[in-house]
């Protein structure tokens, strides 16, 4: 009897392991699909962001525009469906970051065009790069995930931010240490658009101030004196006179 229930056991098991097998796989090439099909067919280009690397934004192909098909080819490595997620810069909304499943020899995703987004500029005086995070939620039907890049000459633009979804970091700005920096969403009129806001060290040391009392988790809240101070001395020490921040 024992000798069966392990035969059966092994039998279970071994054919999870196939049908886990069968359900990824190794390719060049992503399948997308766009929905709901008002919105999706007002979109005109596609960019695609693969393991959080903002910095290196993929060009993706339109294929079937009356049913919102586009094809990404990665032109680089093969990646496992098992161990990426995408997500989409779609001019005038983004996505979330979604994982690729596998299906009759293609990989695959469907996202959902939701929301709208806003074009961020900054410009730092003095010029000096600037790393940046983009925290994006989960939900049931995407993962979570942080997308970084690293601003610098000449572009200075972070596209298509949807605050209602991610929360959008400068990092760096008090030490090469910083990693929570100035979190953009935190700042009272960047939700608008057409707004530029324009930031001193004092200013710059207030926003930071605000932010960790606020519910930004990254940080513990300090709004003693003393903290103000040594906030706006390693912004000096670090170099940086003004940031302003345009939204369009």
């Amino acid at each position: 009897m024992r000798h069966s229930r392990a035969i059966v056991l092994w039998a279970s098991l071994s054919g999870l392991a196939a049908t886990a097998f069968a359900q990824s796989g190794t390719t060049t090439i992503l399948d997308i699909s766009l929905s709901p099909s008002p919105l999706c067919k007002n979109v005109s280009e596609v960019f695609a962001v693969m393991l959080d690397n903002e910095g290196k934004t993929m060009s993706v192909d339109k294929t079937d525009p009356e049913h919102c098909h586009w094809t990404l080819n990665t032109k680089g490595p093969r990646f496992n469906t098992n161990v990426v997620h995408f997500s989409l810069r779609l001019g005038r909304a983004r996505t979330r970051c979604a994982v690729p499943h596998w299906d009759s020899g293609k990989a695959r995703i469907e996202f959902s065009v939701l929301g709208s987004a806003q074009q961020i500029t900054f410009t730092a005086d003095p010029s000096m790069p600037l790393p940046y995070a983009r925290e994006v939620q989960g939900d049931e039907y995407s993962v979570p995930c942080t997308e970084t890049g690293k601003l610098s000459e000449p572009l200075w633009n972070v596209r298509d931010v949807d605050f209602s979804m991610e929360n959008l970091r400068l990092r760096d700005l008090e030490s090469k240490k910083d990693i929570c920096g100035l979190l953009v969403n935190s700042l009272p009129a960047i939700k608008k658009k057409k707004v530029s806001v324009a930031l001193n060290v004092k200013t710059l040391g207030d926003a930071l101030s605000r932010q960790r009392a606020g519910k930004d988790h990254c940080q513990m809240p300090n709004l003693s004196s003393p903290a103000i101070d040594i906030t706006e001395t390693k912004l000096i020490q670090r170099g940086l006179k003004t940031l302003s921040v345009t939204v369009k």
